[in-house]
């Protein structure tokens, strides 16, 4: 299918983007920027370059889409909320949603089925209710604004071709964005605790699996209307902290008071602590089969080596043969050309001819203006698909870089994923990971920009 895809460069949708891809579907992603999204997605999509908030869209392209999927939207949970923060989050999501539809009608086109982003706000604070997609909605701000949301393409579509389906997303849970891009570092450092008395339903869902709930709506006509984007086993707030203090293995002793909660967060602290027992019966029912249902096994997939490594993902599509791609990647003197020039980034000398496992490669480079040596090791060596370097002597308390590769299309998928530590444990993650994150997105990105001049 051909998917038009708002948000596209957000949390969720960054990974959704990637998943639909590989399967196979080609993707249209607006934004206001295309220099952006060109800058950011590192495989073939076609870009409308608009603000949803300025008018309707007009591009020929909308007569070829299949199928949409809305992301688009302020985000409710950053920011102190006030009238204004408020009037953006609702119009953001009315006002854009509306222009979208329009935008179809006004091209005559007829997309198979229009998804929409919703939330489990819909349902307000119910306390110790079961609430499923048939239960009525709350009455406070964010569900009132989920009302409207959900009724601008339900009601637009009711009596087309379009199959409307509307997404009502829990706490998202990943690496590196969502609640956890926040709340992670306080819990690492041993200063986590529960939300006021902590006995609130916190409906949750891992990242991965919200992708494929998303995706398994586009393409199976039975998913119909509302559709509770969670796990089937919600948690309270108190357990959703023993379970993260646990697995990172730091006490939780500071629960949060909710005057600083109104402090800090204005209206929307009634919101953190809002009570939704919310259970995703339509996907069940469906037959839905959830990868990560419990939180503890979500968070070992999330958060490796008990919560200790930070974690760094690329992925990358090149339209070669996979045969060359890989050849490229195992001759070791090809780092030193996809590697930015700051980094002074030099191989002194590897143990053997061709790259194998246990090849241990010695580099000499510059951190931050800092002369380092680093001696890696091939810990792993599987042509033509993957491979893994491990840090030996080197800036890191632990570097690992799997490099992956796979025939797809008409070319190679290529992933990097990269587990490192800073040194001086704790002390060096809270004072230097900040600046340690931006040089390896920048470096990451500089091979991005490299592999891409080489090959495409």
């Amino acid at each position: 299918m051909k998917i038009l895809i708002t948000g596209a460069s957000g949390f969720i949708g960054t990974q959704l983007c990637a998943a639909l891809f590989r399967k196979g579907h080609d993707l249209v992603l607006l934004s206001r920027s295309k220099q952006k999204l060109q800058s950011q997605f590192a495989y073939p999509f076609e870009a409308i370059e608009h603000d949803l908030m300025k008018g309707k869209i007009e591009s020929p392209l909308l007569k070829e889409v299949d199928a949409v999927i809305h992301l688009a939207g302020e985000s409710v949970a950053e920011g102190r909320w006030n009238e204004q923060r408020k009037k953006e989050i609702e119009s953001s999501r009315t006002i854009g949603t509306t222009h979208l539809v329009e935008s179809f009608d006004s091209a005559e086109a007829h997309p198979s089925v229009f998804l929409s982003a919703s939330a489990v706000g819909y349902y307000g604070d119910r306390g110790e209710e079961t609430l499923t997609e048939t239960s009525r909605a709350g009455d406070d701000f964010l569900a009132k604004v989920c009302q409207k949301w959900e009724a601008i393409p339900t009601t637009f579509f009711k009596n087309t071709s379009t199959r409307s389906v509307q997404v009502r997303i829990g706490l998202v849970l990943g690496y590196g964005g969502g609640m956890m891009k926040n709340i992670l570092p306080l819990f690492r450092a041993g200063l986590g605790g529960k939300l006021v008395k902590g006995n609130q339903w916190m409906p949750w869902i891992h990242l991965d699996d919200l992708v494929q709930l998303i995706m398994t709506a586009i393409e199976n006509p039975h998913y119909k209307g509302p559709i509770n984007g969670c796990s089937p086993y919600p948690v309270t707030n108190q357990e959703f902290t023993t379970v993260l203090a646990n697995h990172v293995q730091k006490p939780a002793p500071f629960p949060v008071p909710f005057f600083a909660l109104k402090t800090t967060l204005g209206e929307l602290a009634s919101h953190v602590i809002a009570s939704m027992n919310v259970i995703p019966q339509k996907a069940k029912d469906l037959g839905f089969q959830f990868r990560f249902p419990r939180l503890k096994s979500a968070f070992e997939d999330l958060f490796p080596s008990n919560g200790k490594d930070s974690v760094f993902t690329q992925v990358q599509f090149v339209s070669k043969p996979l045969s060359e791609v890989f050849e490229f990647f195992s001759d070791a003197y090809n780092l030193e050309k996809i590697t930015p020039d700051f980094l002074k980034f030099q191989i002194d000398k590897v143990s053997t001819e061709k790259i194998k496992k246990d090849t241990f490669i010695d580099y000499s480079l510059k951190i931050r203006g800092i002369p380092v040596r680093w001696k890696t090791r091939i810990a792993s060596w599987d042509p033509p698909h993957r491979f893994e370097d491990h840090q030996i002597k080197g800036p890191y308390s632990k570097w690992e870089h799997l490099h992956e590769f796979e025939s797809l299309r008409h070319g190679v998928w290529m992933t990097d994923r990269v587990f490192y530590r800073e040194p001086l444990g704790l002390l060096g993650y809270l004072t230097a990971h900040p600046f340690v994150k931006g040089d390896v997105e920048k470096i990451f990105k500089h091979r991005s920009q490299v592999i891409h001049e080489l090959f495409d």
